[in-house]
C-alpha cells in the first residue's frame, strides 16, 4: 500500500489550500433608551416620599433622585453605633450587652460636642439632633417639663441650648428603655466610641423617561444625613429609612 503521507513534511503546506473565512465587519448596535414611564411612577407610589426642605437634617437609609442633568458622585464617610437602627431591646444577655456598649457610645459622640462636632441620634423613632443648639421633636415636650427642662419652641423643633443641653442628655443616658423598643441609634461624621464606619455609595441607574421628557436616575444607599446631600435638593429626591 502506497504510503498517501509525502516524504517531505513541506510537500504538505504546498498541496492543502487553506480555508479562508470572510469576517464581516462588526456592526455596533445603535444603543436606545429602554425607558418609560413606569420606573418613575413607581418610585412615587412606594414607600418613599419626596423630601421637602424642612426635613434635610433627617437621617435616611436612600435617597433617590431624577433630575434633567447629570450629576456628579458624592459619597460621604460616616461614624454609627449599632450596626443598624431596628435593632430591638430584648430580655437576653445580647441585647443588653449591646445596649450597655450603645450607653459608651452614646457618651463619646456627646464629648464630641466640645469641639463643635454634632451628631443625630435615633431614639424611639424620633430624630435629635446634638448640637452647641440641640434640636427635638415636639414629642419630648412633657419629658422637658417633667425634667424642670427650659426649652424654646421654634419652627424646627423644641431647641435647647447651654447646661439645658447637658440636662437633657444626662436623662436621655439614663432612661430606660421598654423591650421591643429599638436601641436607639448614633450617626456622626466624627468618629466615637464603640463607632462603625462605613460610607454612602453611590449608584447610578438608566435614565427614566417622565412626561416626554428624559430624566437622570441615582441613588445614595446606606445610612446617611440629608444636610449633606442638601445640593440636589433643587431636583425630584426621594428619601426612605
Amino acid at each position: 500500500m502506497k504510503n498517501s503521507i509525502p516524504d517531505n513534511p513541506k510537500d504538505i503546506l504546498s498541496t492543502t489550500k487553506p480555508t479562508i473565512i470572510k469576517l464581516s465587519p462588526k456592526i455596533k448596535e445603535k444603543r436606545e433608551f429602554k425607558i418609560n414611564e413606569k420606573i418613575f411612577f413607581e418610585v412615587l407610589t412606594k414607600k418613599e416620599q419626596k423630601i421637602k426642605k424642612e426635613r434635610i437634617n433627617g437621617i435616611f437609609t436612600s435617597l433617590e433622585i431624577f433630575s434633567f442633568e447629570p450629576l456628579v458622585e458624592k459619597n460621604v464617610k460616616y461614624y454609627k453605633f449599632p450596626f443598624t437602627h431596628i435593632m430591638k431591646y430584648e430580655d437576653n444577655d445580647l441585647s443588653q450587652l449591646i445596649y450597655q456598649e450603645y450607653k459608651k457610645a452614646l457618651i463619646g459622640a456627646y464629648n464630641n460636642l466640645k469641639n463643635g462636632n454634632l451628631f443625630y441620634l435615633l431614639y424611639n423613632k424620633e430624630l435629635i439632633v446634638f448640637n452647641k443648639k440641640t434640636i427635638l421633636p415636639m414629642k419630648f415636650k412633657n419629658l422637658l417639663e417633667n425634667n424642670d427642662i427650659i426649652y424654646r419652641e421654634e419652627k424646627c423643633g423644641l431647641v435647647l441650648e447651654g447646661r439645658e443641653i447637658a440636662l437633657f442628655f444626662d436623662v436621655i443616658l439614663n432612661m430606660k428603655i421598654n423591650y421591643t423598643q429599638y436601641i436607639p441609634f448614633i450617626i456622626s461624621d466624627v468618629s466615637f466610641e464603640n463607632s462603625i464606619a462605613f460610607k454612602s455609595q453611590w449608584v447610578e441607574y438608566p435614565p427614566v423617561k417622565c412626561k416626554d421628557k428624559i430624566k437622570y436616575h441615582y441613588k445614595i444607599m446606606g445610612y446617611l444625613v440629608g444636610d449633606d446631600f442638601k445640593e440636589y435638593y433643587q431636583h425630584d429626591v426621594f428619601s426612605k429609612l
